[in-house]
């Protein structure tokens, strides 16, 4: 390794902690509310520890939840703990449902963000500004040590520039880059930075053993463990490191046996802190805190998560595809590390797609996997030090990468301040939006089940009209709430859907016909949770049972007490079916909805003879 080599890895280093930085000082989460702030959703689960024991002295009851929940909003409902059984004094007993390492890693800035609560006009309640700014640039900080620890790691093994770029495209090409800026509070970076240290750690380990090396790779592993229970899979790092020479690795093992068992001592000591935790809550020494959730390891989602348009890994982190194909190229450069790192790789994927919600909730990309970037970054050096001996494939790499890199900053922008819908993707709306700034509520259709017509259809029949002024079923309509004349269909704001309104299947419906259903909608205050918005439905029975559905979600467009209009389009399917059903859906919100100038259209190419009109 040349000096100027190792400069020119610092200074790309240096790069990627400038963008990471300038990106969360122009964009900080810490100046938003609610669900957009730092402490929110999965975090506000993981941090609830500190205030719980820091501040309220209230580990077992949470007294102090539901005020926090109405004042701060972390959540849209109070799911960071679940009730379990009551105390000897007849009270709900609360147990968190995320384990307590997240909560010691953020304890130093918690307890510096305290301080200055203390000592400044903020209130010291765990929630306010000084805690909010803590916890994301904790992550922050967190992410750049985990490049730091990393790019020591590679420098043993490749040139500067290599070491050096393969940082940058990590740490500015991929999802960590939106973990380790706007949602630096989860656990990924965090993650990242602990597998970071367990990979530098073995590798020392393996060429000195020692106690102190021991200690701290025992530390990194449980602590990682503690925060994720499935990344105890680090600890086929140490296992494995040394699988390409197993006679050298057994007598090594042998004379250092101490040291393994400290390592693993300490690793246990740490996993039996959560075992402690459930003790004095539960009284029970283990709990499944994730109740209904759990793993299908015998039916991973494979193709969802590496191709999906909702959370595909490939799709939204396409240069990470250059560490799969990497994987060749560090076979031939570095067996040693070619084992552990295809091995962690698999079983890390295989855990990863077993998880029964495997898109791993309102992420960008495939967050699981994020941590695992640091073993993927060896096939990744490897991949460039092939492409930078050979002109042409050299050449070629610096536009794929530039692109790479564009996209990656570019979409995760998107997703906090543009169009992007981190929750849903689907494959029309995500190349509605592509490359684009402007939101367009109505595109978010288009993340609903609702088909996508070609360009150029247009009106020929109108098959259903229905203004609810001569409704026979008088009870679903409400009076003086209508778009036009004086009434509408009305859906309460309890779970339950309204009577349908049905059109018989008829000669001019058939299979491949095009079907735009609209309807005004009216809503007094507007449903802001995708997951509970009432929905507009349409299904097509046999025998009365749904045979194919589709479905909108008007309040993506309709506001506080104002009209809209909202179409979803059907293709007819070869399905057999006798009738057309349509109705609206309330799925849990507390929110009405009206309905009103409800029309079901034939569309037809433009020119058609039975063409009449225009969209």
């Amino acid at each position: 390794m040349t000096p100027n080599g190792r400069k020119f890895a610092y200074l790309l280093y240096l790069l990627t902690v400038i963008v990471i930085a300038t990106t969360t000082l122009l964009w900080p989460r810490y100046e938003r509310e609610y669900t957009e702030a730092p402490i929110a959703w999965d975090v506000s689960g993981y941090y609830l520890y500190l205030p719980a024991v820091f501040i309220y002295d209230d580990l077992r009851e949470l007294k102090f939840l539901p005020g926090i929940i109405e004042k701060y909003k972390p959540s849209i409902a109070p799911d960071q703990a679940f009730a379990y059984g009551e105390t000897a004094g007849g009270q709900p007993r609360y147990v968190m449902k995320y384990s307590v390492g997240m909560a010691l890693l953020y304890l130093p800035f918690f307890l510096l963000a305290h301080l200055v609560a203390l000592l400044g006009p903020w209130p010291a309640d765990g929630f306010s500004l000084p805690y909010q700014i803590a916890i994301q640039w904790g992550g922050v900080l967190a992410g750049l040590f985990g490049l730091w620890l990393l790019l020591s790691s590679l420098l043993r093994r490749f040139p500067g520039h290599i070491a050096g770029l393969t940082v940058l495209v990590i740490g500015l090409g991929t999802n960590f880059f939106n973990y380790g800026t706007y949602d630096s509070g989860n656990t990924h970076v965090w993650l990242f930075a602990l597998l970071a240290a367990t990979v530098l750690f073995t590798d020392n380990w393996y060429r000195t053993p020692s106690l102190k090396t021991s200690a701290l790779l025992g530390l990194c592993m449980g602590l990682a463990a503690l925060a994720r229970p499935t990344e105890i899979l680090y600890a086929l790092v140490p296992i494995l490191w040394g699988v390409q020479q197993p006679r050298r690795t057994l007598d090594l093992w042998r004379s250092s046996w101490p040291s393994l068992l400290l390592a693993a001592a300490m690793t246990g000591a740490i996993g039996l802190i959560q075992l402690v935790y459930w003790k004095y809550a539960a009284g029970e020494w283990v709990v499944y805190s994730y109740r209904e959730q759990g793993f299908s390891f015998l039916n991973p989602h494979f193709g969802d998560v590496f191709f999906s348009w909702r959370k595909g890994w490939l799709v939204y982190t396409p240069l990470m595809a250059l560490a799969l194909i990497g994987f060749p190229f560090l076979w031939k450069q570095d067996r040693q590390l070619f084992g552990p790192v295809l091995v962690f790789f698999f079983v890390n994927t295989w855990v990863v797609a077993s998880w029964d919600i495997w898109w791993y909730g309102g992420a960008f990309g495939q967050r699981a996997l994020i941590q695992s970037y640091v073993l993927l970054a060896f096939p990744l050096a490897a991949f460039f030090s092939w492409a930078f001996r050979r002109n042409g494939a050299r050449w070629l790499l610096f536009p794929v990468l530039a692109f790479g890199i564009f996209l990656n900053q570019f979409q995760t922008w998107q997703a906090h301040n543009g169009p992007f819908e981190a929750d849903a993707m689907t494959k029309a709306y995500y190349w509605r939006i592509f490359l684009k700034t402007e939101k367009n509520p109505y595109d978010r259709f288009l993340l609903d089940q609702t088909d996508v017509p070609p360009p150029g259809l247009v009106p020929a029949d109108t098959l259903l009209f229905e203004d609810f002024e001569d409704y026979s079923d008088s009870s679903s309509l409400k009076t003086g709430v209508a778009h036009s004349g004086n009434k509408s269909m009305f859906l309460p704001p309890t779970e339950g859907s309204t009577p349908s309104l049905c059109l018989p299947k008829e000669e001019k419906i058939k299979a491949g016909d095009w079907l735009r259903i609209s309807a005004w909608f009216h809503g007094p205050v507007k449903e802001w949770e995708p997951w509970w918005m009432p929905r507009f439905v349409v299904w097509l029975e046999k025998d009365g049972q749904a045979v194919h559905q589709r479905m909108i979600r008007p309040f993506r467009v309709v506001g506080d007490n104002e009209w809209r209009e909202a179409a979803l389009y059907l293709k007819v399917p070869e399905t057999d079916f006798d009738q057309l059903r349509i109705f609206l859906l309330n799925p849990r919100s507390k929110v009405s909805l009206h309905m009103d100038d409800l029309m079901v259209v034939k569309l037809v190419a433009r020119g058609s003879p039975s063409t009449r009109g225009r969209l």
